[in-house]
Parts: structure tokens; C-alpha cells; sequence
């Protein structure tokens, strides 16, 4: 019999001037919060991308409350593509904003192929990071080189991702 499914809320979160939607699975789960990072946004990456998805449902059923965010100039959010570095203030403001809604201590960022990208950059400016759970991180067009110095991170390469080099992101990990 498979779990019942989290429960679902609206959410809205300012990242600089602009006012981000994003989604919420088990809000109230006791484990840390979780911001799931969606790819890139010129491709069709939204909250309701289906790997995004099920690595919310998974781990909102594992008792973590989950945040799903659209970047700016995505569906609700205000604003517009801003290259990457905006992406990465997103994934700042939904972290602080995750960690002051669930009254958690740590974040973990849950990040799919451009939100892998972003979720590595951003955790240079989050000290209450736990881990990143990279799904098909994009080494082949992002550098993923500030990974070797992350000891908290769990990669997920896709069977069919173009842009995941796998041989590559174990050497640089060490693996």
C-alpha cells in the first residue's frame, strides 16, 4: 500500500525585489527542510517538472518538508531570466525562507540538472546547508569544480543525461 500523499500549499517568498511561487509538500514534516530546485527555466523547468516531482514526494514522505520554487519569470514568479546569478539568489531567498517557515535548523538542497548547478553555487552562502542531493548534474556545461570541497552531497546521474559526465564528476569528486 503506498503512502498517502503529502499534503500541498501555496507559497510565496520575495527573492530581492521580485515575489517568487513555490509549493510546499508536508510543510509540517519534522525533518530538515528541503528546497527542490527545478532545471533550467528556458527549458521548461517549473515546480511541476516531473523528476522534481517525485524527489519532493519521496522525501516529504520521508517526513521532510519539501520546497518547490519557480525562478523568476517563471509562472507566478515575478521577473525575468537573469543568466544564472539571479537563479542563484532564488535559491538563497527559498532556503532562508524554508529554514524561517519550518523553524528548522538545516536545509538540504534536492537540485535536477540546472538546479543542481544553482543549488552548488548557492550553498556557498548558506551556513545552515546539510547536504545537496544533485540529480544529473550538468558538469559538462556548468563547472562543478567547488564540489571536491563539499563532503555533504549526494549525486544521481541520469542513464540519459547528455550533460552529466559521470566518469569526470567521480574524479573530481574522488570517488
Amino acid at each position: 500500500m503506498p503512502p498517502p500523499a503529502p499534503t500541498r500549499a501555496s507559497a510565496a517568498f520575495s527573492s530581492g525585489a521580485h515575489t517568487l511561487e513555490g509549493e510546499w509538500l508536508n510543510k509540517n514534516g519534522g525533518g530538515a527542510a528541503v528546497v527542490a530546485l527545478p532545471p533550467h527555466p528556458q527549458y521548461g523547468g517549473t515546480l511541476d517538472n516531473p523528476v522534481i516531482e517525485e524527489a519532493a514526494y519521496l522525501l516529504a514522505n520521508r517526513g521532510h518538508p519539501v520546497l518547490k520554487l519557480n525562478y523568476r519569470g517563471v509562472g507566478k514568479s515575478g521577473g525575468a531570466w537573469s543568466g544564472g546569478s539571479g537563479e542563484v539568489d532564488d535559491a538563497v531567498a527559498a532556503a532562508q525562507y524554508a529554514l524561517l517557515e519550518t523553524a528548522r535548523p538545516n536545509v538540504i538542497y534536492c537540485g535536477y540538472s540546472f538546479g543542481a548547478w544553482v543549488a552548488l553555487e548557492a550553498a556557498q552562502r548558506i551556513d545552515a546547508l546539510r547536504m545537496m542531493i544533485l540529480i544529473s548534474p550538468p558538469n559538462r556545461m556548468f563547472d562543478f569544480s567547488q564540489l571536491a570541497n563539499r563532503t555533504a552531497f549526494f549525486a544521481v546521474p541520469g542513464a540519459k543525461a547528455e550533460f552529466c559526465d559521470l566518469p569526470a564528476l567521480e574524479a573530481r569528486c574522488g570517488a
